[in-house]
């Protein structure tokens, strides 16, 4: 992934208003899809220490807790992957202990950036975690 911060167009008095509003819209478009795929790259790397492996990131789908990683590993992942993902979201998120509860934090403010949810469900006193993009 391209680390580069792009900037958004600036609008030259020249062009008409609808021209800079498409490359305003491409350029948000494209924010949007980097974020997405942040947020991809960070849960399928995370789950992945669980044996779970991801297409999309709406594959993140009624995981029970007990499935989500808490491993030496997973804890790596966070340490390699988070700061990245934040940075593209351009969010401030601080793990103190890497536990799944801080790492369902963190990607339901990840996944607020980018147009998606990360939902809680709760069935016979169990946790169950589900990513959406959100419905409009």
């Amino acid at each position: 992934m391209d680390n580069t911060i792009e900037k958004p167009p600036i609008y030259n008095k020249d062009e008409s208003l609808s021209s800079y509003i498409d490359k305003l819209q491409k350029f948000m478009l494209g924010s949007k899809k980097d974020g997405i795929r942040a947020v991809y790259k960070f849960c399928d790397k995370w789950m992945s220490c669980a044996g779970i492996h991801l297409k999309s990131l709406v594959d993140f789908n009624s995981i029970p807790i007990f499935n989500l990683p808490n491993n030496a590993k997973s804890k790596e992942i966070i340490d390699q992957y988070a700061n990245e993902c934040a940075e593209q979201l351009k969010i401030k998120y601080t793990f103190k202990t890497k536990s799944q509860i801080e790492v369902i934090g963190f990607l339901k403010r990840a996944c607020k950036k980018i147009d998606y949810q990360l939902k809680t469900t709760k069935i016979n006193n169990i946790d169950y975690y589900t990513i959406k993009m959100n419905q409009h």
